[in-house]
């Protein structure tokens, strides 16, 4: 356990996590699956007023082969242009340290087993 915890730490250095927050202004954002050494993976363009569950589950919205996982590990949607992050009670939580319902700003990143996930502005906007 104590190794797994040093390693999100490392994870998380790497790649500046961080929890701040702003308010957000009306742009397209997407979210981005990153291998832990931030290699991207997969996008995700977030619809105004979908919400887009992530997990190791095949049947979510984001499906991420990744043991640490919950099968629906959080949700994330943009909401008047605010992006609104859930973590629905998963066993590892999700770092930002997540207790309900946190708007994040674009370039966030957020760390869900060892996954890392960005919130960035469309490329294609």
């Amino acid at each position: 356990m104590e190794q797994e915890k040093k390693e999100i730490k490392e994870i998380m250095q790497e790649q500046k996590v961080s929890p701040e927050t702003e308010e957000i202004k009306q742009t397209k954002y997407e979210l981005v699956v990153c291998s832990k050494k931030g290699n991207v993976q997969k996008r995700y363009v977030l619809e105004d007023g979908k919400e887009i569950i992530a997990g190791a589950m095949t049947e979510c919205d984001v499906f991420v082969d990744d043991e640490y996982l919950s099968s629906k590990h959080f949700s994330i949607k943009l909401n008047a242009g605010k992006i609104e992050v859930k973590d629905l009670g998963s066993k590892n939580g999700l770092y930002l340290l997540l207790d309900n319902v946190v708007q994040v700003n674009g370039g966030s990143s957020l760390l869900a087993g060892k996954t890392i996930f960005k919130v960035e502005e469309c490329k294609d906007a």
